[in-house]
């Protein structure tokens, strides 16, 4: 079975059992090729497909780049974990495993091996009031569960030579099943990418880091062994792409703030005992004003946690926590009506998203009109201009980002239009948004 999708650069073809898809044809050359056969599974930090049904992911945009970059349609066959990739690969199923994979001796020997994307350290991730290690000497006092043919397999043997007593299971199904069982309370521990720790500790709060292992890790892309024309070109290609895994590492990662476990299981409890009380308002405001729900609901938490109540010492008040103002502005005369100010929060939001300069593209616009919103317009004009002074991309968020805390210094903000603003806080204010918006996001899908 094979689903069409319209998106990103290249035509995209996801094949979703790998039984129905033919093998790759690797040893073509490249310039007599059409498509480029990727091998990947389906998590949070490789490929998903997104709420309009279109494909998403670190490993998905930066193959879709691969693949302009050789002017190939890129074909994916999903599978469903990492070693069910590798075995795909090693049966000429497909040109390229991009699947979040680290690079081992015991691969390197099977597979070519493109060079580095990514650099992580694996953690031992145990859960909250549970049997916690903490050195490796340890893990032989905690029942340990890992992911069928990953490299955490090779880890765990790696430490047994030194603690002999350690001893493990494994599952099916990649290291998000392997921290699942964990947080269900089937095993104690498990090993597991940071990258993919710090997206998934988002949606099961209970599960606790105990410490990293010492080594650095590197996430790299792998081909059959005789691929070599391929792998030549990754060896030219991939190195040169730093500024594009950088707006890769802020689109997926740089957002995702230190872990908070009290205040991720407040949400998690307020998704159930508050959101459905203002749930309707939001959705029909979201309608209203064209913004996604979960961004509304998530700047909505933000601002009040869903207390229609909030009010605070500087006089802003209600659930989108509006100033005086601005509810005049947008037509909202009691802050204090949880509908009122649920609409009129996303009316001033649409306001202001409309106002951004249309060389703001993509999710950017939402995180410039979220800093707008948050320290006001001017002030955020003002970080741009900064931005541009600086040589940075006045339009680009990670950019503007990296200028708004300078705000509050009194030998830059004396040069501003604008003056003095606590930027800091519209960073961290953008930040814990986001973060809210894809457990929101994730909550609401489930439902």
């Amino acid at each position: 079975m094979t689903i069409e999708y319209r998106g990103l650069g290249a035509g995209i073809a996801a094949c979703l059992w790998l039984a129905a898809c033919g093998g790759a044809d690797h040893e073509r050359p490249l310039d007599e090729r059409e498509t480029l056969t990727v091998l990947t599974t389906n998590s949070p930090t490789t490929y998903y497909i997104d709420r309009d049904g279109e494909p998403e992911g670190y490993e998905y945009r930066l193959t879709q780049a691969l693949g302009e970059s050789l002017d190939l349609k890129v074909e994916y066959k999903i599978l469903n974990s990492v070693e069910d990739v590798l075995t795909a690969l090693a049966r000429g199923k497909g040109d390229l495993a991009a699947a979040g994979l680290t690079d081992t001796p015991a691969r390197r020997a099977r597979f070519g091996v493109s060079p580095a994307y990514k650099t992580i350290v694996e953690e031992v991730v145990c859960r909250r009031r549970g049997a916690i290690p903490e050195t490796a000497a340890e893990l032989d006092s905690v029942s340990i569960i890992a992911a069928a043919g990953s490299s955490y397999l090779e880890t765990l043997q790696a430490l047994k030579a030194d603690h002999p007593d350690i001893s493990w299971r494994t599952v099916s199904g990649g290291t998000e099943a392997a921290l699942e069982e964990v947080w269900s309370e089937r095993a104690d521990c498990t090993i597991a990418d940071s990258n993919i720790v710090a997206v998934n500790r988002r949606y099961y709060p209970e599960l606790e880091v105990a410490f990293a292992l010492p080594d650095d890790q590197s996430l790299v892309w792998m081909t059959p062994a005789d691929a070599a024309p391929l792998q030549e070109h990754l060896a030219e290609w991939l190195p040169e792409t730093g500024d594009f895994r950088a707006a890769l590492d802020e689109r997926f990662y740089a957002y995702i703030p230190v872990f908070d476990f009290v205040d991720i299981r407040a949400l998690r409890q307020r998704l159930k005992s508050r959101y459905p009380d203002y749930s309707d308002h939001i959705e029909a405001a979201a309608r209203q004003y064209d913004l996604p729900v979960a961004f509304l609901a998530a700047q909505a938490y933000q601002e009040s946690h869903w207390d229609p109540d909030a009010v605070s010492p500087t006089g802003v008040r209600g659930i989108m926590m509006l100033t005086g103002p601005t509810a005049q502005r947008v037509g909202v005369d009691n802050r204090l009506d949880p509908r009122q100010s649920i609409f009129g929060g996303a009316k001033y939001m649409r306001e202001l998203l409309d106002r951004l300069p249309e060389d703001i593209h993509g999710d950017d616009r939402y995180w410039f009109a979220l800093t707008a919103y948050n320290l006001g317009l001017g002030h955020l004009y003002d970080a741009r201009a900064l931005a541009e002074r600086r040589g940075l991309d006045k339009n680009r968020w990670r950019d503007v980002r990296s200028v708004l805390p300078d705000l509050a210094r009194r030998d830059v903000s004396r040069t501003l239009k604008y003056g003095f603003a606590r930027g800091h806080e519209a960073v961290r204010y953008v930040r814990r948004v986001r973060n809210y918006r894809d457990i929101i996001r994730r909550e609401l899908d489930a439902a």
